[in-house]
Order: structure tokens, then sequence, then C-alpha cells
């Protein structure tokens, strides 16, 4: 049987969420915004749990919120976030800005995780609106069809879904403690950058690198094929996700632009989510590429690069830049080219970046069995919900 969502779900719209509001890290009501969801799928969280905004009943009133009841699917509607396709659910009464959309089942016709599969199955990009911001309309959400077995097939269809998803994650972690064995050798090697308890000599890091950041290609001339656009939607904290990137047809006249295998890549454009900057390291796997406006393209001149990667994925560097704008917060170059760095001896950068080599062989493996996991997870989504 095949239903449209406007007949087993509630639609939920935004609030705006006014300035003076913001900022609150405990209240009554979490008041999620886009970059909530993106922090909470990253983190593996597909119930809601992290939270940057928080108001009271009365805030609530005075901004005539609308109450999200839990149990409802949220993601964004609007915008470059509408592109990656992540949706979560809600636990307990909460507001959504004006960005986001929720939908709820009426759990008499169908089950909240099967709802749930269905939204995560869904490109959103494919129902947008061609404007030059992308958005999707609740009309068009209501209009679609979904395949509704009996609650009872559709519970069935959950733990075999939940048990994939678990795969996944448990991949994930796999590559997560990977990157905790790096980090913590950085520290024995080179010791508490802040600290510097090995007394190593520190300088700008200017002086050190050469660093530009990219051009500004028209997203509306993106290409279905041709050279990979390297920015900050794609690139994570621990990982680049070539995955989702754009195409560029030719790269003529943009010579300056192209990367290079182990190019350091740097979102500038608001980097920070909850696990840390938007940073990652180019393969020649990835290759060619060109990098877009407000990323920047870091190359050491008398630095191993994968050390100045971790020297750069440091929480020292995360307190010592100053994240400007007001509107759009970010990292500028003056940030990156003062920020003063230890100076080890670079035979011993040498040994850290061998460390690291032989730790990105395991991970190259724990990388394909994620693929594989996750192609293996896709084609389930894709035979229930076509």
């Amino acid at each position: 049987m095949r239903k449209k969502l406007s007949g087993i779900c509630k639609f939920y719209s935004g609030t705006g969420f006014p300035l003076k509001y913001q900022g609150k890290t405990h209240g009554k009501l979490p008041f999620y915004k886009v970059g909530d969801i993106t922090n909470n799928v990253m983190q593996g969280n597909t119930n809601l749990k992290l939270c940057n905004n928080y108001i009271s009943d009365v805030e609530a009133e005075e901004i005539g919120g609308t109450i999200i009841p839990p149990n409802t699917v949220v993601f964004a509607k609007i915008g470059e976030a509408l592109r990656l396709n992540r949706r979560a659910i809600t636990t307990v009464k909460c507001l959504i800005d004006n960005n986001v959309m929720g939908i709820a089942p009426i759990e008499s016709e169908v089950s909240l995780k099967y709802l749930y599969y269905f939204m995560c199955n869904l490109k959103m990009e494919l129902l947008a609106e061609s404007t030059t911001v992308p958005s999707v309309r609740k009309s068009k959400l209501e209009e679609l069809e979904i395949d509704l077995p009996d609650l009872q097939e559709q519970h069935n269809i959950e733990k075999i879904l939940d048990g994939a998803s678990a795969l996944i994650q448990l991949r994930k972690i796999q590559l997560e403690q990977y990157e905790k064995l790096i980090k913590s050798r950085f520290v024995e090697m080179f010791g508490d950058i802040t600290l510097n308890p090995f007394k190593w000599k520190k300088e700008c890091l200017q002086s050190h690198i050469d660093m530009i950041t990219g051009y500004p290609f028209d997203s509306n001339k993106y290409s279905i094929e041709g050279i990979k656009i390297c920015g900050g939607l794609i690139i994570m904290p621990n990982c680049i996700k070539w995955e989702e990137c754009k195409y560029w047809e030719s790269g003529d006249g943009y010579e300056q632009f192209f990367l290079d295998a182990d190019d350091i890549v740097l979102a500038l454009d608001r980097p920070w989510i909850s696990e840390g900057l938007k940073i990652g390291m180019v393969h020649s796997s990835d290759l060619p590429a060109l990098l877009i406006q407000r990323t920047a393209r870091i190359r050491g001149k008398d630095m191993e690069q994968k050390f100045l990667l971790y020297l750069l994925k440091d929480e020292a560097f995360k307190r010592q830049c100053t994240v400007t704008g007001s509107l759009v917060p970010h990292i500028s170059n003056k940030d990156i080219n003062n920020y003063e760095v230890i100076v080890p001896p670079l035979e011993l950068q040498r040994r850290f970046a061998t460390f690291v080599g032989q730790v990105e062989k395991l991970k190259v493996t724990a990388k394909k069995s994620l693929r594989e996991t996750q192609k293996f997870f896709d084609s389930l989504v894709q035979s229930y919900f076509g």
C-alpha cells in the first residue's frame, strides 16, 4: 500500500531565532539549528543529543515559537546543508529554527524509525526549487508517497536497518581510535604544544608555510563530472568526504588552485563543529582537485606535512585562533600566519610522519570496510524505499 506523507504525518515549520535569545547553554527547551543536526549526525547520533542553544517557556512565547514534539524527524530545508541529506530525531519538546523542517509520524500508520529511514533515503536536493538558494517546500514533501507494509513488517525492516547502521558506527569508532592513537603519539614525541615541556623553539607559522585560499567557483556552473572541487562542505575533522564533492568541467585557467598530494586543506568559513576543526590532507587518489574560496591550502616549506597537519589539529590551534565575523564566523589568513608553533628538529618530525604512515595503512583497510558496509546499508535502504 502506498500513501502520501500528508495523510500519515504531521509537518512542523521552524521559528525565527533572534540573536538576543541565542547562546544560552541551559534552559527548558533546546533550540536546534542546522549546525546542531550536523553535529549530532557527525557524532553518530540518530537522536538529537547535542544542542548549542536553549530557551525558556517565556522566551518561546515571546518569539511565537512552534514547539516541536519528541519523535519528530528533523532536517535542513534550505541552503547548501540541504544537499547533505542529514536527518535526526527529536527526543524532547524543543524548537527548530526556520532553516529546518520537522515531520512527525501518526504512529497508528507509520513507525518512527521506518519514517526516519525513508527520509534518509530521500535526496532532498532533487526536490529543491531551482533558485539561487535551494529550498524544499512543505507542499512538495506532503505529496510524496511511501510504501506502507503493516506495522509489524515496518518494525522488522527497522531492525535490519538498525543492525546495518550499528555496523557502520563500529567502523567509524575504529577509525576514531586510530586517530586518537596518532594524537597520543604526537603528545608523546612533542609534548603539550602550549606548555612546551621540551622547550622547542617557537615561531610564527608564516615563516614555515606556503598558503593560498581558493577560487570563487560559481555553484550554478558545477558539472556532473570533471575535476573535483574541495571546500568546507566536504572537509570534516578527520576526513575529506570526496564522495559528496561537486565538479568543475575544466581546470584551464585555474592552474594555481590545483591541489597536490599531501596538501593540507582547512575550512575557513564556519570551521567549528563539535569534534574540532574542519581540516584534512589530500591524497594522490583524490586528484585532480581544485580549491574553492573560504578554504586554505597549506604546504610546509621546511616542515613535514604530516607533522604540520597534527600541529594544526591540536586543540591549541583552536583555542588561539580568533573566530572573527559576527554573521559568518571564520578564521582569517592572519590568524593562521600569526599562530605560534613549536619547531622541533626535522628528523623528529620525519619519525612522527613514519608512524602516521603506518597507522594510515590500517586506516585504509578500515575505510574500505566502512565503504563496503555503507554500500550494503544503502542497498538495503534502496530495496525497501526505492
